[in-house]
This record gives structure tokens, sequence and C-alpha cells, in this order.
């Protein structure tokens, strides 16, 4: 969990201010480009195509540095192809090549010095891509200013690890939300298994009881076969035992009215099944 925390801090670092929304981490960027162009009086067609080139691959990174299976899909690819074309060799060899790098990639990940070599690399070689495309001699748009070439190379460099980093801690929150989610979840249940476990053992302690008080509850009408012999027995008693009479016992006489419901309650549910 260490390594973790200490991934997300120095992404936040790497992404100039933690927090800081994405676009506005690139207007921000963007607004240097804007001011050297005027600067140095970059002809505005020149200035348009770099901005147009650079919210491409502003999004291209996002997208990429979001769905890390796909980026990692295309390297390998890339590198089985490079094997097959440009070394010949076999096509059997270039596949495995390309699927063991697909996977290497993912699991390096886990690893922070090889998260910051990636994001590094891969920063260094899409910005190397972008600028041949601008400003090589057969780039859409060729310019002779070597300090507005680098200028374009040190913010789009900058662009591309920044948009990495903070999509990075974006995918990184998601998963604690979602790592979270499932601890509430597990905890909800276990919960709510606990409290279905105490409610059995609670009803198994009450059915217990009552079992106990029924067993001793169950002496002035034992023998009797029905409810006919319960009524019976019910009157006779209770002309013995009633408050009223000069033998009466209230104690005694609740006791067998007591008895008397119960079993009247179990006749009735037998009947009723």
């Amino acid at each position: 969990m260490k390594n973790v925390s200490d991934q997300l801090f120095l992404s936040y670092i790497i992404s100039i201010i933690a927090g800081i929304p994405l676009v506005l981490g690139i207007i921000i960027l963007v607004a240097p480009l804007i001011i050297i162009a005027g600067t140095m009086h970059i002809n505005p067609t020149i200035l348009i195509k770099t901005m147009f080139v650079f919210a491409v691959a502003f999004y291209l990174v996002k997208f990429f540095s979001k769905y890390q299976f796909i980026e990692n899909g295309i390297v390998g690819l890339g590198i089985g192809t490079l094997m097959l074309m440009k070394f010949n060799w076999s096509p059997l060899l270039s596949i495995i090549i390309g699927m063991s790098i697909f996977a290497a990639l993912f699991l390096l990940l886990k690893f922070n010095t090889f998260f910051w070599i990636k994001t590094i690399l891969f920063s260094l070689i899409i910005t190397t891509g972008i600028y041949l495309v601008l400003y090589s001699s057969r780039g859409i748009s060729p310019v002779e200013n070597k300090v507005w070439k680098i200028c374009v190379f040190v913010i789009f460099l900058i662009e591309n690890i920044y948009v990495r980093c903070c999509t990075w801690v974006d995918n990184f929150d998601n998963m604690e939300e979602g790592r979270n989610e499932n601890i509430k979840s597990q905890h909800i249940f276990t919960n709510e298994k606990i409290y279905e476990k105490e409610n059995y053992d609670n009803r198994g302690d009450n059915h217990a009881h009552t079992d106990g008080e029924d067993a001793q509850k169950l002496n002035w009408f034992s023998g009797t076969k029905n409810k006919d012999e319960l009524k019976k027995r019910y009157h006779d008693l209770q002309k013995i035992y009633h408050p009223d009479n000069q033998a009466g016992d209230i104690t005694v006489s609740q006791q067998i009215q007591e008895e008397y419901n119960l079993l009247c309650k179990r006749y009735e549910n037998s009947n009723s099944i």
C-alpha cells in the first residue's frame, strides 16, 4: 500500500499541480506556446496546425493511458511485426515476442520504477513522432526557427507526461473507489450474516426456553387427547382453583389459564394445517 501511495504522490508532483483539472492543465501548457508564437512572429497557419496536432495528441494520449491494454497491444503488435518484416523472423516467433511484450508491459506496471520508465519513454517516443510529423522536411509545417521547434518539443513532452499521470491518478481513484465499495459490501454482507446468526441463536434460545417452560406448564392437562377433553379439564380445574372459590388460588388459576390458552393455540394450529 505504501508503494501505491508513493506512486500516487509522485504522479501528482509530475502533474504539476495536485488536483488541477486535466483540461485546465492543458490550457496552462498551451498558453506559453501561444505567447512564444506571438513573440517570435510565427506564421498563424503554423500555430493553428500545431495546436490541432496538440489537441489530437492530447485525446490520443488520454485514451491510450486510460486503456492500457490497447496501448500495450499496439506496442506488442508493432514489435512483432517489426521482427517479422524487418528481420525476417518466423511468424510464430514474432507472435510469441509480440504477446510477451504485451504481457510484460502489464506486469511491469505494478512496479513504481517501470511506471516512470514507461511514462517518460512513451512520452519521448510520441513527442518525437509528433515533432517529425510537424517539422521534418516532409512534415506538415516545416519551419527554420530552432527555438520554436525546441519549445514545441518541450511543451509536447510535458503534455504527454502530464496527461499520462493525470489519467493514472483518475484510474487509481476509480480502483480505490471500487475497492472501498467492495469492502463496504463485504462488511454489509458480514454484518447481515452475523445478524442472521444472532437472530437464529436467539430464536433457538427462545424456543429452548419456551419448550422448557411449556414442559413445566403441561402438568394440569396431562392425559387430555383432544380439545373437548381439554375444555372439560379446564372447567373442572377452575371450579377448584378459581380465586372466587373458597379454596381458590390466583397463582394456580393463572397457570391453568396460561396452559389452557397455549394448548388451545396448538390445537388450532394443528387443525389449520
